[in-house]
């Protein structure tokens, strides 16, 4: 996920790609409407910031244990 947008581990701490934050806020993708991860499984979850929906559906814990049900995104153009 991209820096500070559910990318929090155990400690709270933010471990998200400051690369892919950095693109999003240049407005290169200015027509984006969903962005969606699986990896930092504690972080799993979805919020929507400047008309973007973001979703990191991961289905595994952190030791891989398939505990979350699988998410459904309902696409909306």
């Amino acid at each position: 996920p991209p820096y500070k947008i559910l990318d929090k581990n155990l400690q709270g701490e933010h471990c998200g790609s400051t690369a892919m934050r950095n693109l999003l806020e240049s407005k290169k993708l200015s027509k984006l409407k969903y962005y969606i991860c699986g990896h930092l499984h504690e972080a799993r979850g979805q919020e929507e910031r400047d008309g973007v929906k973001y979703y990191n559906v991961s289905s595994l814990d952190r030791t891989y244990q398939n505990i979350n049900p699988i998410t459904v995104i309902n696409y909306e153009n």
